[in-house]
């Protein structure tokens, strides 16, 4: 099991929330084949901690999945409360080609599925699309897994068609199993 200062992990502490930013990458497959889509977690160099002021540049770690673990003794009352926000930007790289779509995420375990409300993930658009915020709510006090994929269309410069495509990576994974206690 990853520790909570591991990049890829965000521990939500109990009866609380947490916010991360990301860049993703996407890619178009090659030969027919999937490509890894980068997702980078963005983070402070001068390492300002949560609520205070920080005018420095930023950078991104580069991570294969994000696992939000959320804290396995909550009881359902703080459960109610337990929150992760990820925020989630498209790359300059691929700023104008590519945008989220169909919602931003799709549930792994079923791809026709459209309820990501069942795990409690909502998600809000902004930037013509090409910035997505997904509320995660705590998946209650049961121990539950769940994996998503991101999901963005493909507008070709050329011939101006668009596809869409769902990552294979980086997934995001949410479940409770930690026991994260705010100081």
């Amino acid at each position: 099991m990853k520790s909570c200062d591991d990049a890829s992990t965000i521990c939500v502490p109990r009866g609380n929330g947490a916010i991360a930013y990301f860049e993703l990458t996407p890619k178009l497959p090659e030969d027919g084949k999937h490509q890894k889509w980068q997702l980078d977690i963005i983070r402070c160099k001068c390492k300002a901690q949560h609520g205070e002021k920080c005018d420095c540049e930023h950078h991104g770690e580069s991570i294969d999945s994000l696992d939000i673990q959320f804290c396995s003794t909550s009881s359902s009352y703080q459960c109610q409360y337990e929150r992760c926000v990820l925020v989630v930007y498209i790359s300059e790289s691929a700023h104008r080609d590519w945008s989220f779509a169909l919602g931003g995420i799709q549930l792994d375990d079923d791809p026709n599925s459209d309820d990501k409300n069942l795990y409690g993930v909502q998600t809000i658009m902004a930037a013509n699309k090409r910035s997505m915020t997904a509320i995660v709510q705590s998946p209650g006090p049961e121990r539950l897994s769940a994996s998503f994929s991101f999901v963005a269309q493909h507008i070709d410069p050329q011939t101006r068609r668009v596809k869409i495509y769902a990552s294979s990576d980086p997934a995001i994974g949410v479940g409770r199993g930690r026991d994260v206690i705010q100081d």
